[in-house]
């Protein structure tokens, strides 16, 4: 037994020399950061800095005092710290106000940040990691000696056992840094900021690891902090993996941009600085800078990296255009339009920043529920010695080891995996495909959704009416049809729009046409007086009443056509569903999800729609703050209720529905309205959005189950003296590799 204490303390010297060695390194790299960057902002920020210095000297060991802040956390935006007798040397890139007084250190805040604080409360990033902790990337100079430490242990544990435990103690120290360091004073910060005992994985993996060379088992140590380092590092990679298709969105956002100056010349100039009004000039090729309207040329357009659609778009004068989409074949002008902050690009990436960033609801039971699970794993490991020395007849070594084992068998790594790299590689997949998600819980409530309420136009319709029948005069049909194009064509109104793009096979005759209020057009030809208007503008319509009755009971616009005061022909027009709309209905009702048409157009109209969709339920004539009481009601029904819309109108119900659903190409209001935004409009989108919060709920539970079972399979074998620290670690640290893996399928799974 002595000479274990012995190599303990062989042990913590060469570890205290380690850590010191560390510190005194990073101290000079603080001193020497601080004399070449110190104050350096990019950001806004308020500093209020006492003239009075203190000097450190530093002997390998620090005594920091942050008034209960931890020096490395990355704060997020708009935060005030107040540290006490502290002088720093910041970066910025976020707006910040900073309160110090005294003492040197250096913190680095960039970008977007991950962390929130509120009250105090660090919320760390679970994805991949078992506890949210700060992970740094580990050379692979330390990586190679670490193993070789490693390596060389096994081969001389036999002949030479004191110098293979010195290089497995080498090894814990080189490559378990991290994981030691944020075991324990990750727990003294958290428990510091929430006033009770706030325990992470890290610091039972490094009890565990400590326990093991109390009791001189120095290779078990070893090979517990080399496994649960790598797969730490193979997490990492399954996260960064999953987060890919939303680290490919900042690189999208333009950097330079073309500006048109004052002398009428073009300058680069950042993107960012751009205001609205400015004229810039996209090359063929280059992406667009800004989001703005063509005022000169015409190109094809890849929106790719916005809608989502493969296919480029022709884009002319007047044209709509979105920065980060890439021009391909002319050189355009374009006016600006919106700053880069408020592009359609810069609202998708702090929307998906922000998605990435949230949880589900599991994903949230389970960050809040992980440090009280350790604490309860840490408080139940006398009892285990306790059992173990009284009922299954253990020795008090034994009991100890078995107690190691089993602080890695119920370690919560796997469980704190199971929901949210699964909700990361989910939004990462939705958001590839043009949908993009506001939070987890919008995507989990998605995949339990009872009922889908959608609006009509712009969403099931395509939102401009179509000729859909016609009928003229017996042998006159031709000649008809040429002159009610014709007079169509000198009218500016959506539904003349259609008669004319009907009538691209007629005769154009050259009218006068004379607008009348409340009646019409009135047009003159070869001695003739013909007129269009609604049904009810004409006394009668002769022959043509039954035809056009039956049009306006099915929800169609009709508009009829006279010659000398009679009727010789009438048309049909409707806003007709768009392609997909019957299969995306289908869809849902075969997923046992009731469908609803919610509109502010006649009941005919509406029921037209429907009838032709098969669509479950119709409510028309709502007004749009009627449509928020509407879904109300039907949600005592139907809880969990989805909306689909595209307009102003829609806003009031996207709010007030469990899962809003905006189609892209709708206002603006609607997609601040909603919590998800389909930015192709397709609703083909739907079935996928679905299908992916399904798999996504699918994958969740059976890590969940999965990680369980490994648990509870790993107790059994440990209390049946069957299971050893490294069995222990190797299926502990397997299972949680095996979970971030299976989160992958939601990346590698096609879904359409």
């Amino acid at each position: 037994m002595k000479h274990r204490f012995k190599v303990l303390e062989e042990f913590m010297e060469v570890f205290k020399l380690k850590w010191n060695q560390l510190l005194n390194q990073r101290t000079n790299e603080e001193i020497h950061h601080h004399e070449e960057h110190s104050h350096e902002h990019s950001g806004h920020h308020s500093h209020d800095h006492e003239s009075h210095h203190h000097s450190h000297e530093h002997s390998g060991h620090h005594s920091y005092n942050h008034d209960s802040h931890h020096h490395s956390h990355e704060h997020s935006r708009h935060h005030s710290h107040d540290h006490e007798s502290h002088h720093h040397s910041h970066e910025h890139s976020e707006h910040h106000s900073h309160d110090h007084e005294s003492h040197h250190h250096s913190h680095e805040h960039s970008g977007y940040h991950s962390h929130n604080h509120d009250s105090h409360h660090h919320s760390h990033d679970h994805c991949g990691h078992c506890s949210g902790h700060h992970h740094h990337e580990i050379s692979w100079q330390r990586w190679v000696l670490a193993i070789g430490m490693f390596v060389l242990a096994l081969f001389l544990e036999s002949s030479v056992a004191w110098i293979a435990n010195a290089l497995f103690l080498l090894t814990i120290a080189c490559i378990g840094k991290e994981v030691i360091t944020e075991g324990i004073m990750d727990t003294i910060e958290e428990t510091k900021h929430f006033k009770k005992f706030r325990p992470n994985v890290h610091l039972l993996m490094t009890l565990a690891a400590l326990g093991a060379i109390f009791i001189g088992k120095f290779e078990e140590a070893a090979m517990l902090i080399v496994i649960f380092t790598i797969a730490h590092s193979l997490e990492e990679y399954v996260e960064k993996k999953s987060r890919k298709d939303m680290t490919q969105l900042l690189q999208l956002q333009p950097k330079l941009a073309l500006k048109k100056m004052n002398h009428g010349h073009f300058e680069e100039v950042d993107a960012s600085s751009l205001e609205i009004g400015d004229i810039i000039q996209v090359l063929n090729g280059s992406q667009i800078s800004a989001d703005g309207i063509i005022i000169e040329g015409m190109s094809s357009i890849n929106q790719a990296s916005v809608t989502g659609e493969s296919i480029p778009v022709e884009k002319e004068v007047g044209s709509e255009v979105f920065a980060g989409t890439l021009n391909l074949t002319q050189t355009l002008l374009v006016k600006v339009t919106k700053k880069q902050q408020d592009s359609v690009l810069g609202k998708i990436i702090t929307l998906v920043q922000e998605a990435g960033q949230s949880l589900t609801r599991t994903g949230s039971f389970l960050k809040k529920w992980e440090p009280v699970y350790v604490t309860i794993v840490l408080a139940s490991f006398p009892v285990v010695l306790v059992i173990g020395i009284l009922f299954l007849n253990w020795d008090f070594l034994t009991a100890f080891y078995r107690g190691m084992v089993y602080l890695i068998a119920v370690s919560p790594c796997a469980l704190a995996a199971s929901a949210t790299p699964v909700t990361v590689a989910a939004i990462s997949t939705l958001s590839r495909k043009g949908i993009f998600i506001k939070s987890g819980a919008s995507l989990e409530k998605m995949s339990e959704v009872e009922a889908i309420a959608f609006d009509k136009t712009g969403t099931l319709t395509n939102g401009t009416p179509k000729v859909v029948a016609k009928v003229m005069d017996k042998d006159r049909e031709f000649e008809l049809y040429s002159i009610l194009v014709s007079m169509e064509k000198k009218v500016n109104h959506p539904l003349a729009f259609a008669i004319v793009e009907s009538g691209l096979a007629y005769r154009t005759y050259s009218l006068s046409v004379t607008p009348k209020v409340g009646i019409g057009l009135e047009a003159t030809y070869r001695n003739h007086t013909y007129r269009i208007g609604k049904p009810s503008s004409f006394a009668t319509l002769g022959k043509y009443t039954a035809i056009v009755e039956q049009w306006m009971n099915e929800g169609k616009t009709v508009v009829v056509l006279s010659e000398d005061h009679l009727v010789v022909g009438a048309v049909a027009l409707l806003d007709t569903p768009k392609e997909e709309a019957k299969q995306v209905i289908d869809y849902f009702k075969e997923e046992n999800i009731q469908t609803m048409l919610l509109t502010g157009d006649s009941i005919q109209t509406a029921e037209a729609i429907a009838n032709e969709l098969e669509v479950d339920e119709v409510r028309a004539n709502v007004l749009p703050e009627e449509k928020a009481n509407t879904l109300k009601e039907w949600s005592m029904k139907y809880p969990t209720i989805a909306m689909v819309g595209d307009g102003i109108n829609d806003a009031p119900a996207l709010v007030n529905a469990e899962v809003g659903i905006a189609m892209g190409k709708g206002t603006d209001v609607a997609m601040e309205s909603s919590d998800i935004v389909l930015m192709n409009s397709q609703l083909d989108s739907l079935k996928t959005l679905h299908k992916v919060s399904k798999l996504m709920m699918t994958v969740t539970k059976q890590n969940l189950i999965f990680s369980l079972f490994i648990v509870i399979v790993l107790v059994l074998l440990n209390f049946l003296g069957w299971s050893d620290l490294t069995l222990g670690v190797v299926l502990h640290e397997g299972s949680t590799v095996v979970v971030l893996l299976h989160a992958l399928r939601l990346i590698v799974t096609p879904i359409e």
